[in-house]
């Protein structure tokens, strides 16, 4: 018998899905950083390749901005990776993780200004969002139909479609994964 949208509910409670899988607050480790940045090349894999399973989301690289937006998250993960102050201080001090964790912000703070913020750009752009937001629907459809019990329920991919547009990109790649063991 599947799920149904009342047992969600219930299940659910009044969570978010930004509450769900929050972003790290306070200061910022290494350990954390490093998490935090393996996340977002994670979610650039899905759509260039270079991750250990083919991209997902390919059809965006045929817009070159999308390309850079994608390229320059790479290179910014990367020297967060291999910079040894970072690895030894974190970010150096609670104004620079502030900044760093709002590059998994809301799209709020996107500004035209915003260069330095490309996982934001990836994550609230109109397209990458169409795609990304149709196979999370996908995804839930299908836990939703061919599940039977609480066990067989991702309670962040239910509430995470429900909350697309007002999740983090934080959120949103969280959700975007928890949808991948879904056999589409």
């Amino acid at each position: 018998m599947p799920i149904t949208e009342q047992e969600a509910i219930a299940w659910i409670g009044s969570a978010t899905a930004d509450s769900l899988i929050p972003l790290p607050v306070g200061r910022l480790p290494y350990h954390i950083i490093r998490q935090m940045v393996d996340f977002s090349t994670e979610v650039v894999h899905c759509i260039m390749p270079g991750g250990p399973t083919p991209p997902l989301f390919s059809s965006m690289l045929r817009h070159p901005e999308f390309v850079g937006w994608c390229q320059k998250v790479l290179e910014r993960d990367e020297r967060k990776r291999t910079n040894e102050a970072t690895r030894l201080y974190g970010n150096g001090g609670l104004s620079q993780d502030d900044s760093f964790r709002r590059t998994f912000g809301h799209e709020s703070d996107l500004t035209p200004m915003a260069s330095a913020m490309p996982f934001l750009r990836i994550m609230f752009d109109w397209e990458f969002n169409r795609v990304t937001h149709a196979y999370v629907a996908e995804a839930k459809r299908i836990m939703m139909s061919y599940g039977s019990s609480r066990t067989g329920f991702i309670p962040l991919l239910w509430a995470g479609h429900r909350d697309w547009e007002t999740s983090s990109a934080w959120t949103r790649g969280k959700v975007s994964g928890a949808s991948c063991p879904v056999e589409l």
